[in-house]
């Protein structure tokens, strides 16, 4: 967990498949990246985040690849600009 005053920020859940990594700020997003990608060279990202995007790019991380997001029904607002790591890629 990234704590900032007292107030969880953000959370990196290592143990969940690829590692889910939320937050709600880039501050915390980023700190909790850096613990990530401290371990691993596997980065997907959401096009919507710019900051963690840019924070991959900035540490030797290139774009691969663009996959795309598909949805049946009603779409569900994620807050993809706050997801800094997915869980995989069947789910998030």
């Amino acid at each position: 967990m990234y704590v900032s005053n007292n107030i969880v920020e953000g959370y990196y859940l290592p143990g969940l498949k690829e590692g889910l990594i939320f937050a709600i700020n880039d501050e915390a997003g980023l700190e909790l990246m850096k613990l990530k990608y401290s371990r691993t060279d596997k980065a997907v990202l959401p096009s919507e985040n710019i900051g963690g995007r840019e924070f991959l790019l900035n540490n030797g991380f290139v774009e691969a690849s663009i996959g795309t997001r598909m949805i049946m029904g009603k779409d569900i607002d994620y807050k993809l600009d706050r997801m800094y790591s997915r869980i995989g890629g069947n789910f998030g």
